[in-house]
């Protein structure tokens, strides 16, 4: 009679979650992760093997030991949840991996065995054509290797002399001296010279112990898009440390060039006179901090002289015309040598002032910016000075419907031959619109 009890307990009794440890008694329902029903009080933690007869006693100390996770369960209880399936597809996904790993690198190695069986064949045709050469007498033998072998050094040095061009443009030095060219993402700068800089203003000489030199340098712009040119780019050290960029004279070194475009002109750094290792750097670009170093050579003139382009752009507008800006309708009144009254606004020796009148009338629905800004002047191809010292300056915002007018003023050479003066539609696209001036 106790034995039967014993059994019927079994029968009734429901296994629970395998993270549960706690025995349940008479017909009590599993509990755990589903919050269902708890264990009365005096009921025994168990584990996860049911041991018959002997009741729950923990997974440790189970007569039968861990046979519940083998597939053994009390009678009429259902198994628990399995993830056999869960595991036999990640086997599977990783055999199926493998699988398609190891195709890919049989087809890279097949590849690569005719790649290299093709190289082969053509050394071997190569080599056998260039020994088979026939010949009827030993003098025209010789002659033949002669004639046939100066085709063969004539097409092995034309590879030889294009990598080394290669590697020379590749290279990059770790300093420049004056005469150097260097070349910094699409524009071409020529160290021209160095030496000390006597500065006239006797209210800007440099504090004692201290002296002022300058680097002159040459740019061109060999990229397509607008590029801008200022003394505040460079940075000088001497004998390690920083000094300071002096602005100084009528020829400091700042423009926007256009695509073909030139300019030229000096950076002035104040110091100290017994310097000995002076250094100075050009940021090519601020994101990347990339510069070029340019040493300092003393008293030296490389005798570079900027060459001069007197092609005139095709489509140039002239007085009277009117563009369409996206809206902005400007119209070329004038252009005409300019005087100016004031002592201080002057023209340097050798050159004038040229100014331009325009008309602006906002056709569009939004309003419209313009600036003397974005306009710049070059004379044969050589970016000059602008002056913004006039009362007149073209720069404002007009909205829908209303007009502006101005004028632009530059400083440019007597001798010029071709004088154009440009403005930047967009400075994202170098969008430019060309006006004729001389």
């Amino acid at each position: 009679m106790e034995k039967n009890d014993k059994v019927q307990s079994a029968a009734n009794q429901q296994p629970n979650c395998m993270n549960d440890q706690t025995q349940w008694t008479g017909s009590q329902q599993p509990y755990g992760m589903n919050g269902q029903a708890q264990p009365s009080d005096g009921q025994q933690p168990y584990g996860t093997q049911p041991n018959g007869a002997n009741g729950y006693n923990g997974y440790n100390n189970s007569p039968q030991g861990n046979a519940a996770m083998n597939g053994s369960y009390p009678t009429g209880g259902k198994p628990p949840k399995k993830k056999h399936h869960v595991v036999l597809i990640v086997v599977i996904v990783i055999c199926i991996l493998l699988a398609v790993s190891c195709m890919a690198q049989s087809v890279k190695s097949d590849k690569s065995g005719k790649e290299n069986s093709a190289a082969s064949a053509e050394s071997s045709q190569s080599v056998e054509a260039s020994s088979s050469e026939p010949s009827e007498q030993a003098s025209d033998e010789s002659s033949s290797i002669v004639e046939n072998s100066a085709p063969a050094v004539e097409s092995s040095q034309e590879p030889s002399k294009e990598s080394s061009e290669t590697s020379e443009a590749a290279q990059t030095k770790d300093e420049y001296h004056v005469g150097d060219v260097a070349d910094a993402n699409g524009l071409k700068i020529t160290y021209v010279a160095s030496g000390t800089y006597t500065e006239d203003n006797e209210f800007m000489q440099p504090k004692e112990g201290n002296k002022y030199i300058f680097l002159k340098f040459a740019f061109e712009n060999t990229s397509k898009s607008d590029e801008f040119i200022s003394a505040s780019d460079f940075d000088a050290y001497a004998d390690g440390y920083a000094v300071e960029n002096r602005y100084l004279g009528d020829d400091d070194l700042s423009a926007t060039l256009s695509a073909g475009r030139k300019t030229e002109g000096t950076v002035t750094f104040e110091v100290p006179e017994n310097a000995s290792d002076i250094e100075v750097e050009y940021e090519v670009n601020f994101i990347t901090e990339k510069k070029i170093k340019f040493i300092y050579d003393g008293e030296k003139d490389s005798g570079f002289v900027l060459e001069k382009d007197t092609t005139a752009t095709d489509n140039a507008y002239s007085v009277g015309d009117t563009v369409d800006l996206n809206g902005l309708k400007m119209t070329y009144v004038s252009c005409e040598p300019y005087t100016s009254d004031n002592e201080f606004i002057q023209p340097k020796d050798g050159y004038h002032f040229e100014r331009l009148t325009l008309d602006c009338e906002n056709d569009s629905d939004k309003d419209q910016s313009i600036s003397v800004l974005l306009f710049a002047c070059y004379a044969d191809g050589v970016a000059v000075d602008q002056s913004y010292s006039f009362d007149d300056d073209l720069d404002g915002t007009v909205s829908p419907g209303h007009k502006i007018a101005g004028t632009v003023t530059f400083e440019v050479p007597d001798d010029a031959t071709t004088v154009e003066v440009e403005y930047t539609n967009n400075v994202w696209t170098s969008d430019h619109v060309v006006f004729k001036v001389k």
